[in-house]
């Protein structure tokens, strides 16, 4: 419903009334464009109130946002709160500095469509329209604030440029504009007037009817001129020397000091010597003061890290010369600016002044400023000064506050609009320590000093008093500035020197300009479109742009998103795309280069991976220098879009994000659809493949043991072949015929089958019964059909206790039952007839302490609440105790020889307390071996499932299993080692693939677009788009109930579903992503792999191979001179010089014709990783994830490969770098490498820290032996394994720790509870503190403090030392001297191999050591998987020889 309000009253919800000049306003603007042109205070901001408040009835606005444009961000808060204020409606808050990510979409689309209004800074908007994430035609009202802006290249003209581009003007929005000086040209206001009606496409209005009401709202102002003196040359009662005076004999005596230290001197003296002209003395030096302490500061980083660096040298007594040593004449001005500091820097505030300013030591200027405030001085005052400089600013604010005449009175506030921050609020802090606009409105601060920013839009109360201080440079700014001035008892009072006739006749010609625009406005608005065609020659010339220039200019519209590229925006992109680019501390910030005046032509930074054609372009002639760069810009951003540098939205591309579907075909989207939004929570429920149901139709597996026929497996599953191994025995799973129960011709078959399988589980197996029916069947076979005649009389008749048909032949198949003993089943061995229950024991008995075996009997069974029954009389038998075999672990090549058959004593048993059952011995292997059996068949069922299911290459059948079981199941094996492999596979795969697809993308986009493709977020994506998780296996072996059973009330479905429910960490998805992908890399190498990968749909490319998918392009190019010496040390000949030549080339080396090494750089990276972890895959095979990272990481590090490229390549000889630094850098770490023994840099790799560039020449040479092979990685890796042979050899498991862990573990092991490393701040040199690294020992310092690089290595390298000195005897801090703990702990290194069952709790593995399990074996709780891998991995095969009562 749409509401018109044209004649309703208007007041706001807060009830505030508009008077009639501003509904003379309104009204004329709810019928067109309009700008309203009114005073300073009289209101516009709450006719455009009205006028949001109307538009958003409108049914035309449905939909839509409001837009209300400022032109500086400190008044983004300020209107934004006053709109919400007055209308309720939702408002947002944009500018730069809190805006989203322009790469994501969705919030942006969420943030507009969840508000109203939104208060936004133009330029802001601008780009939000250049990269499609919002249109003009989505808004209903555009106001502009402050609209005289609206001109030349200011963003207000660049979005009217794309207001113009809607050729539907139905679609176009409504426009406001509100100012009080619609004007710039005093010479001719009629051209002003003209150009900003035809800039906004608006009409000027004014107002007319209500002239008499808009006078008397606003009183005349007092305007005062107010002269002062000429400054003296000098400051006798000043103190000599001043600060200036004795950092210039610096200059002189030093003239590259300043530069040394990265000081503009001659920009800090120039602006000196105008504080000292403006302020006096003291103001000067306090600016300078200021100055040089910003400047100082961040040589004192540079210096800090020099230091530290060589501390950490002298520590580790390595022989470096710190480069870029900082010039001694720094420390000199460092003492000097010690000296100063009690001058101008107060101990208790960082704002305060510390001593109060004579007058004489001010400028005449600043005397006259503090004689006018003390001439208005009185209760509640409120002053303005503005200033031009914001070193004037600040300086003021300060000085003012502690001249005796008004130290007490003023409380000073500055704001400039340089450094203004996110909240408006200016990073210039005063002593108030807050928001320097806040603090006036609130009048804790009386006195505001501002620069232009407080000129205009920003609200402030009405002022007693507003000065300005400094010369009028525009009749914009002194309309502004006395638009501050609005009580009834305001003056505005300008200063001017004495006898400076030019700035006095300045203000004349403004005040009269702003006259002469008042009549240009009600008579001569005509007369304006005449003069529209003049030139305006008060502008600067290179600035305006010519009328003809944007005729002549082009604009292009992405047709896929509706991304605008336009000459205003082309230079910030290439901007931004130039800043993006990687570089090294050694490489300057990249950025193009103009070249040419009204042609202009650019150069991108060579950086950017682009052949040299795509590097340069030329621009078409114009008729202004910056329109040249414009149209050159333009032309290189059009091109580079074509390149796919930028995408489709503009941005440079992956840097702002990529869509990680963009290559999917239409059925994968959809079958992705469903699985955007939140993730699944971190315990998944998840149902699995399972084959154990029964149905109508069932299936008999013969189970052979050794060869022969044991038993019989009925399921209504037919499952493939399978075969394990037990106790050192074959237990294998034959072929299945289908089984019907009705050929039988017996009653109620499963009846008995099923309590045959659950008497046998429980005598072999879990010792206690079993309440749900079994899932599947474990039956006697006779003649290969099941044996139901002795299932009958098994499950019919008790146990005998008639032993008088029992012959010795028949012991091996006879199970015996002690009454005493519930639950232990025990294989009769013989009986002995020549031992009775009165006979005495043998001395090797373990009834030998008592007189008969009836004693013994008596006594061992005797339980308090329980008679035993022990028979007085009778024979003896012999027999062996079968203890129960309820875990499922088995290995998946063989069995370990620790688990074969281990044959146990016989024990004595009374013969008239047991009874006995015939149970064949083959039968009874069976059982044992039956959930080692369950699980490889459980296990196989879900690989073949998942092979066929997901399309996956014929990868063996172990390496499927162990890659799809986890950590969680408890097994001797699980898919963590796979994964780390696989994880390899997955970043060298997806690497190749991007480098190929993307040639013109640098190694910034490529790293960014891998790490979307590699993340955890997209493997789990791709896992559960494919349906992974259902195939993974997590259930723990081990466990007391028996798992193979029916869910109650599932007995009787006809087709039962083979799932089973699981909850299993959500991270094992993409674990076993890659750890498929490491399964497949073993079975066929990377062929496989990629066929693999491209199955589950990961951004390989493709399942063809890289050698035949990039090919070697061009002719062979032997290598030159510079490079025959690499070929010979690399065992390898280069096909291409070009591709050689990228690899050496560094960053720094400008205006190259071939790229920098950083694309093959982040190859190499990727290369070496695979290449070390499937070297250590197979040379640990019982390596730990963990150990095979460690040591993949002290290889592939930047000091190890800068050893291999100084060693192995000579690489610092043919290195193509223009950095001095760099040079000068290499130069000193290459004696030290050279020294080093493989051994040393590999375990001590932390102490170096060699140039990266070292490291990267040899990682991007690797990536080129790569590319040359044609992508062979076979033949590439064996180059790689060759050349860095030495340092792999000296890898072995145990080196898996670093020297913080070694002293704590020895510490520990000595008993020693009283050791602490702790961080204590120590004075450096002059330059402040820094943090070292100190070890205490019973509160006796050991070591430190210790400086070094980061706090990581200073903790080594005071581990290390400290674990040398406590560890010498012969040493008076030794920890035999020192130590005076009682309790001695004896800590013994366990090996995951050594672990006993006791050490590892049978079902407990979780973050605090114990996960429940329910009855089916399954964690249903979160587990994290890395706390599973060690310490359990035998622990999941052992025997649990425990047994258990009923």
């Amino acid at each position: 419903m749409t509401v018109d309000i044209a004649n309703a009253p208007f007041a706001t919800p807060q009830g505030q009334v508009a008077r009639k000049y501003q509904e003379e306003i309104f009204q004329q603007a709810q019928k067109g464009n309009v700008i309203a042109y009114l005073r300073t205070g009289s209101g516009k901001t709450l006719i455009s109130v009205l006028l949001i408040r109307w538009m958003s009835t409108q049914e035309k606005a449905r939909g839509k946002i409001i837009v209300f444009f400022v032109p500086k961000v400190s008044l983004v808060e300020q209107q934004a709160r006053y709109i919400e204020k007055e209308t309720g409606l939702r408002v947002d808050r944009l500018h730069g500095t809190v805006a989203l990510k322009f790469s994501d979409r969705q919030g942006w689309k969420k943030k507009f469509e969840s508000h109203d209004v939104v208060v936004i800074t133009a330029q802001l908007f601008l780009e939000l329209i250049t990269h499609s994430l919002w249109s003009i035609d989505k808004v209903s009202l555009m106001v502009y604030d402050e609209c005289h802006h609206a001109r030349k290249n200011h963003p207000y003209n660049g979005i009217m440029r794309e207001y113009a581009q809607i050729q539907d003007k139905f679609r176009r929005p409504k426009i406001f504009g509100m100012t009080a000086s619609p004007y710039w040209n005093e010479k001719n206001p009629a051209l002003s007037l003209w150009t900003l009606e035809t800039n906004l496409q608006s009409k000027i209005v004014g107002v007319h009817e209500h002239v008499e009401e808009l006078q008397a709202n606003f009183n005349r102002l007092d305007e005062v001129i107010h002269q002062y003196p000429y400054p003296p040359t000098t400051y006798e009662e000043y103190p000599k020397p001043t600060l200036f005076e004795t950092l210039k004999t610096f200059e002189v005596n030093d003239p590259v000091l300043f530069e040394q230290l990265d000081i503009p001197w001659s920009k800090v003296e120039m602006r000196h010597y105008m504080t000292l002209n403006n302020l006096g003395p003291y103001c000067a030096s306090l600016y300078l003061f200021a100055e040089m302490q910003h400047h100082m500061s961040a040589a004192l980083i540079k210096a800090k890290d020099v230091l530290a660096a060589n501390s950490q040298n002298d520590a580790m007594e390595l022989d470096v010369a710190p480069p870029n040593c900082p010039p001694i004449g720094m420390f000199d001005i460092l003492d000097i600016w010690d000296d100063f500091a009690p001058f101008f820097e107060s101990a208790e505030s960082d704002s305060a002044l510390p001593i109060p300013v004579p007058m004489a030591w001010c400028s005449p200027k600043v005397r006259a400023l503090v004689d006018i405030i003390q001439s208005h001085r009185k209760e509640n005052f409120q002053c303005i000064i503005f200033v031009e400089q914001r070193q004037v600013a600040s300086c003021l604010a300060k000085v003012l506050e502690v001249i005796p005449d008004l130290q007490g009175f003023v409380k000073c506030a500055h704001l400039v609009g340089q450094g203004v921050n996110s909240e408006g609020v200016s990073n210039q802090m005063h002593a108030f320590k807050g928001d320097p606009i806040k603090l006036f409105r609130e009048k804790t601060a009386n006195v505001l000093i501002a620069t232009s920013v407080a000129e205009e839009g920003l609200d402030f109360p009405a002022c007693d008093l507003v000065i300005r201080f400094d010369p009028l440079q525009h009749l914009v700014g002194y309309v502004q500035s006395r638009g501050r001035a609005r009580s009834e008892a305001s003056k505005y009072i300008i200063m001017i020197q004495q006898g400076n006739i030019a700035q006095l006749e300045r203000y004349r010609a403004l005040q009269q300009g702003e006259s002469e625009l008042s009549r240009t406005y009600h008579t001569q608005r005509n007369a304006g479109e005449n003069d529209a065609a003049k030139e305006d020659e008060s502008d600067d010339p290179y600035e305006t742009i010519d009328p003809f220039d944007v005729a002549e200019r082009d604009r292009i519209v992405v047709p896929s998103t509706g991304a605008v590229l336009t000459y205003d925006n082309a230079m910030g992109l290439l901007n931004h795309l130039c800043v993006l680019i990687p570089r090294d501390a050694f490489t300057p910030q990249h950025k193009p280069i103009y070249t040419g005046e009204y042609q202009s032509r650019l150069r991108l930074p060579s950086g950017l991976p682009l052949a040299p054609k795509h590097l340069c372009y030329i621009g078409y002639p114009k008729r202004s220098k910056k329109e040249a760069k414009r149209s050159v810009a333009f032309l290189a951003v059009k091109h580079l879009l074509r390149l796919n540098v930028f995408n489709e939205y503009l941005l440079p591309t992956s840097q702002e994000g990529v869509d990680a579907d963009d290559d999917e075909d239409d059925v994968r989207k959809m079958r992705a659809k469903n699985l955007s939004g939140k993730l699944p929570p971190d315990a998944m429920e998840v149902s699995v493949k399972d084959p154990w149901c029964l149905g109508e139709k069932l299936w008999l597996h013969t189970v052979l043991v050794d060869g022969r026929e044991a038993a019989g497996l009925v399921t209504g599953t037919a499952l493939p072949p399978a075969t394990v191994f037990h106790k050192g025995r074959e237990i294998r799973l034959g072929g299945c015929t289908p089984f019907s129960l009705d050929e039988e011709g017996i009653d109620q078959p499963q009846r008995i089958m099923d309590a045959f399988t659950k008497w046998g589980i429980r005598a072999r197996n879990t010792g206690r019964p079993i309440e749900e029916k079994c899932s599947l069947f474990f039956v006697p076979l006779k003649d290969g059909k099941i044996d139901f005649d002795s299932m009958q009389d098994l499950v019919t008749h008790r146990p005998s206790r008639d032993w008088t048909n029992i012959r010795e032949d028949m012991a091996d198949d006879i199970f015996v039952f002690n009454l005493n003993e519930p639950g232990r089943t025990y294989r009769l061995e013989r009986i002995r007839s020549d031992l009775t229950m009165p006979s005495e024991p043998s001395k090797d008995s373990p009834a030998s302490p008592f007189p008969t075996y009836h004693a013994y009997f008596v006594d061992k069974w005797t339980r308090k609440q329980r008679e035993p029954m022990v028979p007085i009389d009778g024979p003896l038998i012999e027999a062996t105790n079968l203890p129960k075999y309820r875990d499922g672990g088995h290995f998946l090549n063989g069995e370990a020889p620790s688990l074969r058959k281990v044959e146990t004593a016989p024990l004595i048993l009374p013969q008239g307390c047991c009874s006995w059952v015939p149970f064949s011995h083959d039968l009874s292997i069976a059982f044992e071996a039956l959930p080692v059996l369950c699980r490889r068949l459980t296990d196989a069922y879900r690989v073949r499932g998942a092979r066929w299911d997901l399309r996956l290459p014929h990868i063996s059948e172990n390496l499927m299993i162990e890659a799809l079981t986890l950590p969680t199941a408890l097994r001797p094996f699980n898919n963590q080692r796979l994964e780390t492999l696989g994880d390899a596979v997955l970043e060298l795969s997806t690497t190749i693939h991007l480098l190929n697809e993307y040639p013109n993308r640098h190694e910034g986009q490529l790293s960014n677009l891998r790490q979307q493709f590699i993340s955890n977020r997209y493997l789990l994506n791709r896992a559960r788009e494919f349906g992974l998780e259902h195939y993974i296996s997590c259930e723990v072996t081990s466990n007391h109930a028996w798992r193979y059973t029916i869910p109650e009330g599932e007995e009787d479905q006809v087709s039962p579903e083979r799932y089973v429910t699981v909850i299993y960490p959500r991270r094992s998805l993409q674990d076993c992503m890659e750890a498929l992908l490491g399964a497949s890399f073993l079975q066929g190498g990377i062929l496989m792999a990629l066929r693999t990968g491209t199955s589950l749909g990961l951004n390989f490319g493709g399942p063809l191979p890289w050698s035949l998918r990039y090919k070697r392009s061009g002719a062979e190019v032997p290598v030159t001179s510079l490079f025959t010496t690499l070929q010979e040390k690399l065992g390898y000949d280069f096909h291409s010089n070009d591709l050689v030549v990228e690899a050496v080339t560094h960053p720094s080396f400008a205006y190259s014709d071939s790229s920098s090494y950083q694309r093959l750089e982040f190859l190499g990276d990727a290369f070496l990783n695979l290449v070390v972890v499937r070297y250590l895959y197979e040379k640990f095979p019982t390596a730990t994830p963990h150990q095979l990272t460690y040591l993949r990481a002290k290889v592939v590090c930047s000091p190890t490969l800068a050893y291999l490229a100084i060693t192995k390549l000579d690489s610092h000889k043919i290195i193509l770098a223009n950095n001095m630094d760099l040079c000068r850098a290499i130069d000193q770490y290459v004696p030290i490498l050279e020294t080093l023994s493989p051994d040393e840099i590999v375990k001590r790799s932390w102490k170096y820290d060699p140039p990266k560039a070292i490291s990267d020449v040899f990682e991007s040479v690797v990536g080129a032996v790569l590319v040359d092979t044609g992508y062979d990685y076979e033949k590439a890796a064996a180059v790689v394994e060759i050349l860095m042979e030495d340092v792999l050899s000296v890898l072995f498991p145990s080196m898996a720790t670093n020297p913080v862990s070694e002293f704590l573990e020895w510490t520990a092991k000595q008993g020693c509870e009283k050791s602490n490393k702790q961080n204590k701040k120590l004075p450096m040199d002059g330059v402040g503190t820094e943090e070292g690294v100190v070890v205490t020992v019973h509160s006796k310092v050991i070591v430190g403090p210790v400086l070094a690089s980061s706090q990581g290595v200073a903790r080594f390298i005071a581990a290390e030392r400290a674990l040398t000195i406590l560890s010498d005897p012969s040493n008076p801090l030794s920890l035999a001297k020192l130590c005076d703990c009682h309790t001695s702990m004896q800590v013994d290194a366990v090996m995951p191999n050594q672990v006993s069952p006791a050490t590892v709790p049978t079902v407990h593995v979780a973050d605090d050591g114990s996960v429940e399990m329910d009855a089916r074996g399954q964690i249903p709780v979160q587990v994290d998987v890395n706390s599973t891998v060690e310490g359990v991995e035998q622990r999941a095969v052992q025997v649990d020889m425990e047994q258990d009562d009923d």
